[in-house]
């Protein structure tokens, strides 16, 4: 027997009892003698009646319930979730039926998706630290060996230049 029979049968028995002495202090009341007929026509009428409208109440609750679950769900599965819906989890999750442990199931699942979220975030930025310290080294890096290279570049201009004064020198023709 699922929950919501094992909920409603008390329903039903109470609300068929309670009708029958309803029906029993209104006969008693009227002074009437066909009270068994009057009895049963006002338990066929009431009691149901009685019943739909304590499980519409009770039904009712539920779905509430459930179109929460199904809002934060949604959010979960976006990644907006939002304080207030992780208090209205933790609302719900104090029930003590399957509505109540799916309430705390999803909780617990947004709670550690928040925490590995923020744990990627944090990853990120120091990554992303590391990349400019890398970045600003390897710019230091390739200014010194920019700077290497100018240097070696005039020392080979001096060189050049010297060494074509001296060939110049040599094949300049007297006069």
């Amino acid at each position: 027997m699922n929950f919501a029979r094992s909920r409603l049968l008390p329903i039903v028995v109470i609300s068929f009892v309670l009708t029958v002495l309803l029906s029993l202090g209104i006969a008693w009341v009227m002074g009437e003698q066909p009270v068994l007929v009057r009895i049963a026509l006002l338990t066929v009428i009431l009691v149901p009646l009685i019943t739909i409208a304590l499980t519409y109440y009770l039904v009712s609750g539920a779905n509430q319930s459930i179109r929460i679950l199904i809002g934060i769900a949604q959010k979960v599965q976006a990644n907006r979730v939002v304080p207030e819906d992780l208090r209205q989890l933790s609302k719900i999750a104090t029930r003590r039926d399957g509505i109540g442990q799916l309430a705390s199931v999803l909780r617990d699942m947004a709670l550690a998706l928040s925490e590995r979220e923020q744990h990627h975030s944090e990853e990120i930025a120091h990554l992303q630290a590391q990349v400019r310290s890398g970045s600003q080294q390897a710019t230091g890096l390739e200014m010194a060996y920019y700077e290497a290279l100018r240097k070696k570049s005039a020392w080979l201009r001096q060189q050049f230049s010297e060494q074509s004064k001296i060939q110049n020198s040599e094949f300049k023709m007297p006069t």
